[in-house]
């Protein structure tokens, strides 16, 4: 990505996501480390976070509640209560 771009595109993600501005003054110290979620990141999470996905979606596929729902009590309604019966008839025939 070019410079000029990369300019561009961090200003639009300040204005889009509320980051401080250039001169924000939490950024004038020099012990002051910003750094996105993604600082973290590997081979190995990224490779995990693929395995948990496949896992909810072939779990929801089978009529079964995924795990790692944050908002769980999304579970308890009849609609997706029906819709796991539904998809558990599905999946359990040959």
């Amino acid at each position: 990505m070019s410079e000029r771009k990369a300019d561009r595109w961090c200003r639009a993600r300040r204005a889009r996501e509320g980051a401080p501005d250039e001169d924000d003054p939490l950024l004038k110290p020099d012990n002051v480390v910003l750094s996105a979620h993604a600082l973290n990141w590997t081979d190995n999470l990224d490779s995990r976070l693929a395995e948990s996905n496949m896992e909810a979606v072939l779990a929801v596929a089978e009529g079964r509640d995924p795990e790692g729902v944050v908002n769980r009590e999304v579970m308890k309604a009849r609609i997706w209560r029906d819709k796991l019966t539904r998809l558990r008839v599905i999946s359990s025939k040959p």
